[in-house]
């Protein structure tokens, strides 16, 4: 059953729509041209994931929500193309938090993988 089949077809749980993420999604889904079977808006992406780990429905939530689920879920991309949402850091040129601020990066990045930037 391909994702939008799913979505078509099994009660959904929607993330909270007051977030950017949920409008993303909202987007794409408008964009399928799919209506699905709203069953419960959630305002934390962990709270809609244990919602479809225990068997409410189905949902669109960032790949990261799921890198360390055991439980046994099905995770197809979404999107055509598949949806990515870039972030980044700000940080003053002469900044005297340098070392820190490269940390970070070097841990988002990796966290991110395979879509980090290195610096």
């Amino acid at each position: 059953m391909s994702g939008l089949d799913m979505l078509s077809t099994l009660p959904y749980v929607r993330f909270n729509s007051r977030f950017r993420l949920a409008q993303i999604i909202e987007t794409e889904l408008a964009k399928t041209g799919v209506e699905p079977n709203l069953i419960a808006e959630i305002d934390t992406i962990a709270s809609v994931v244990s919602c479809v780990i225990h068997g409410l429905g189905v949902s669109v939530v960032p790949w990261i929500a799921l890198r360390d689920i055991a439980a046994p879920i099905v995770s197809v991309p979404f999107g055509e193309p598949q949806i990515l949402r870039p972030i980044g850091l700000l940080e003053r040129r002469s900044g005297t938090r340098t070392a820190i601020i490269d940390r970070l990066h070097q841990h988002l990045s990796r966290l991110s993988a395979p879509y980090g930037v290195a610096r």
